[in-house]
């Protein structure tokens, strides 16, 4: 699911989510392209348990979403529009790097740009403490079902967020750290990457998340975890409301105002923020340069 605009740091303190925390808010079927895009009522997102999850019910919540290949989610993207996928790169395939972020391309800095400005400005609000801008560009190469990628630049807030926190431990060894956790530790831990497109480049997947485990998906039994639907008083809570199923069957129940209660997976703060660009053409049209 695409839900948006999710903006954390504006969230009140008692209702502000991490991976997998149980939530609940009200969305409503966006109007865009992408089949996964909802419109949430921010004010209507509740905190309701932090995660308890073991890490092989972690994974269970997002095996069944990988594809066999970035090949493969273009070819899904072609004929459905799926603008969301998780791929795992090949074994022994994936190549970790770090650039300045001004030496990133074009497509890329724009992005990472509007990312910035979104998560720090509001004209109604006020406004947030001001976010130290990204330094570095960091990317993956990687080959996908024998076909080579990248190198792409990794948009999600968490590996800018690892730095800063590497600066303030390791000082000036905190680019070696990074290099070392997401170029060895994370491709050990069953690296997989959550790819997405953005409007202004509906066929164009970029990587917006990262997930590891030292589990391995493959070997996990193919099952759902908290699949069912509960209806009270004329509101649909869809528990694991990452299963397509479970929402269009929420959909049917609820209608076009659906109340979703989810495990929360893919909802992080630059990934929502992408997503919530997919709302708004980008007045560049430009190409992402390296990506099919």
């Amino acid at each position: 699911m695409r839900l948006f605009p999710i903006r954390c740091r504006r969230l009140p303190k008692e209702h502000q989510f991490d991976r997998f925390d149980l939530v609940e808010m009200t969305a409503t079927k966006a109007s865009d392209l992408h089949p996964e895009s909802y419109r949430v009522d921010e004010a209507s997102i509740r905190l309701i348990e932090r995660s308890t999850l073991t890490d092989e019910a972690r994974v269970q919540l997002w095996q069944p979403f990988i594809s066999p290949s970035l090949k493969q989610l273009y070819a899904d993207n072609r004929a459905t529009s799926q603008s969301l996928g998780i791929i795992k790169p090949d074994h022994g395939r994936v190549t970790f790097s770090v650039k300045s972020a001004k030496d990133a391309n074009a497509a890329d800095r724009d992005i990472a740009e509007q990312v910035h400005q979104m998560q720090q400005s509001s004209f109604l609000e006020d406004p947030l403490a001001p976010l130290e801008k990204p330094e570095f560009a960091f990317e993956y190469q990687f080959t996908s079902g024998g076909h080579p990628h990248g190198p792409m630049m990794i948009h999600d807030w968490e590996v800018q967020e690892a730095y800063r926190q590497y600066k303030r431990r390791y000082g000036d060894a905190a680019l070696d750290q990074l290099k070392r956790m997401y170029g060895e530790t994370f491709p050990a831990r069953n690296l997989h990457l959550i790819m997405g497109t953005m409007l202004a480049h509906p066929r164009t997947f970029i990587i917006i998340g990262l997930l590891r485990s030292g589990l391995n998906p493959a070997e996990l039994a193919d099952g759902r975890l908290l699949g069912h639907i509960v209806t009270h008083d004329g509101v649909t809570r869809a528990v694991d409301c990452l299963s397509g199923h479970s929402l269009e069957v929420a959909n049917d129940v609820a209608g076009p105002n659906t109340a979703l209660r989810a495990s929360v997976i893919q909802v992080n703060r630059i990934a929502e923020i992408v997503a919530s660009l997919t709302d708004h053409k980008s007045p560049k049209q430009s190409s992402i340069a390296g990506y099919p």
